[in-house]
């Protein structure tokens, strides 16, 4: 992986991210990890979505 890009996208409650691989291909590019923090401000969860990422 060259030069990883990180994306956030961030709610009221929630934090989304994403990793993926910055080595030029065209958009879209898959997320090579992601994942969610959901319950910020009570019982805060990680998730990892890294399995249901697609290839």
């Amino acid at each position: 992986m060259s030069a990883p890009l990180l994306v956030l996208d961030a709610g009221s409650s929630s934090i989304k991210f994403a990793l993926c691989d910055g080595d030029g291909a065209p958009l879209p590019r898959p997320p090579v990890g992601s994942g969610r923090v959901e319950g910020i401000g009570r019982n805060a969860t990680l998730v990892d979505d890294t399995a249901n990422a697609t290839t």
